[in-house]
């Protein structure tokens, strides 16, 4: 695959993931999913994932019953940090807020879109955009990306 196609993919994978992402921590609010496969559960509530693992626990209601559940709640409050606990009895609890991996996400993919949006004219250099008319040493003077002689002349 070419770099090009390459960035291309990440750039509309960024896209569509930040869309998801966004939507989980909306829809996350009013309603909790959670994925059981003892002993390890994953649970999607409140903007945030959490991760368990219920090594020895007495409680005969939890974990639940394997499979997908879906339940709503009516309260909506999000959690803004990440947590890490491992209990005495080997059992682990991971909570990551889902706007950590948006933001990261939404970032980067911001980027991409606009390097490959902003339109650069020929005979400027194409990463920082300095005009290179009469350049033939063949390096942007500003920010000393090498150049093609023949971009230095394209306004002569």
């Amino acid at each position: 695959m070419s770099r090009s196609r390459t960035w291309r993919v990440v750039k509309y994978v960024g896209a569509v993931s930040s869309v998801l992402l966004a939507a989980a921590l909306i829809v996350s609010g009013w309603v909790a999913v959670l994925y059981s496969k003892p002993p390890r559960i994953l649970i999607v509530d409140h903007g945030m994932v959490e991760y368990w693992y219920v090594g020895a626990t007495p409680n005969p209601l939890w974990p639940p019953s394997p499979g997908w559940h879906v339940q709503r709640h009516a309260a909506c409050s999000l959690s803004w940090l990440p947590r890490y606990h491992r209990f005495m009895d080997g059992d682990l609890f991971v909570r990551l807020p889902i706007w950590i991996p948006l933001a990261l996400i939404a970032a980067l993919t911001t980027r991409r879109w606009w390097r490959d949006w902003r339109y650069i004219p020929p005979g400027q250099c194409q990463k920082c955009g300095y005009n290179l008319t009469g350049n033939v040493s063949g390096r942007c003077p500003e920010c000393g990306t090498p150049v093609k002689p023949s971009q230095g002349r394209a306004n002569e």
